[in-house]
């Protein structure tokens, strides 16, 4: 395998890895819709203020968030 082939199959997997990141998201976080296939910008520029996270916090462990951090759906308290 050459190196342009390596990098290649080495994008479609981070590609692929981002897809799966996406999907796992928008399922816990349904208001989300984020693209699947959104480049890492666009998923950085998503992620970048916390509120994503905070929403993704919330869900698995409910007012986890609140607790620790004083935020309530991503509007601090």
């Amino acid at each position: 395998m050459d190196s342009v082939d390596f990098v290649i199959r080495n994008n479609d997997i981070e590609a692929n890895q981002r897809a799966v990141t996406v999907e796992w998201m928008n399922g816990i976080v349904p208001n989300l819709n984020f693209p699947v296939r959104a480049s890492p910008e666009e998923l950085r520029a998503c992620l970048i203020d916390g509120t994503v996270l905070l929403q993704l916090l919330n869900k698995r462990r409910p007012g986890y968030a609140c607790k620790v951090f004083g935020f309530e759906g991503g509007e601090e308290q």
